[in-house]
């Protein structure tokens, strides 16, 4: 049962770590941003919004892995090496 426990323990260090909140909150505030862009412009054509909606996801997926990524890293580092952090 050691997985178990180690599952478990994951669980506790992202329970206090803003990347939840950074799962939850950019899907939300992104599709509010698309719905407002089409409610904004309808005279736009279909095609030009969907180019824009393909374009903005491939600029911001990569920024948000990235800055995923590097929390969980940092994340990481400071769970392996905790007398770093106390001293600083």
């Amino acid at each position: 049962m050691p997985i178990l426990r180690g599952i478990r323990s994951e669980f506790i260090k992202l329970r206090h770590a803003a990347v939840l909140w950074i799962h939850i909150l950019i899907p939300v505030l992104g599709a509010a941003v698309f719905l407002l862009y089409f409610a904004l412009y309808p005279q736009v054509e279909d095609s030009s919004k969907m180019a824009f909606v393909l374009e903005l996801t491939a600029i911001v997926f990569p920024v948000v892995i990235s800055v995923i990524c590097g929390m969980m890293a940092a994340l990481e580092e400071k769970a392996a090496f905790p007398q770093l952090y106390l001293l600083a």
